[in-house]
């Protein structure tokens, strides 16, 4: 642990190492695809804490994963970290942060 109390999660450290494998690919004009900033496997880019319920929304709700998903930066990926919260935690959570941001009540009708 730092002298600020921060400690870095697994995911984070692996992300970072991503990051850094893909600037040093960028300035050195390398092609290598070996350091491309790619997960193994597209499910290590979704939090731990909603990844079973992620892959079970794939699995169950015919939703196709693009060829892409295991990008660091996978815009699906970052669709699933963003909005899986609220299908866990329901509709009212969603409301109320959208409520908050508009300035106005919010219904959300389906999740």
């Amino acid at each position: 642990m730092s002298s600020h109390g921060f400690q870095r999660t697994p995911f984070a450290s692996r992300l970072l190492r991503h990051a850094m494998r893909d600037g040093a690919r960028r300035e050195t004009g390398s092609p290598d695809s070996s350091t491309s900033p790619m997960f193994d496997d597209w499910q290590e880019g979704v939090h731990d804490w909603i990844r079973r319920q992620t892959a079970e929304l794939v699995g169950k709700g015919g939703i196709r994963l693009h060829d892409y998903v295991a990008a660091v930066n996978s815009s699906m990926v970052f669709g699933f970290k963003l909005f899986m919260p609220f299908r866990e935690h329901g509709a009212s959570s969603l409301e109320e942060l959208l409520a908050g941001a508009l300035g106005s009540p919010v219904q959300v009708v389906s999740m």
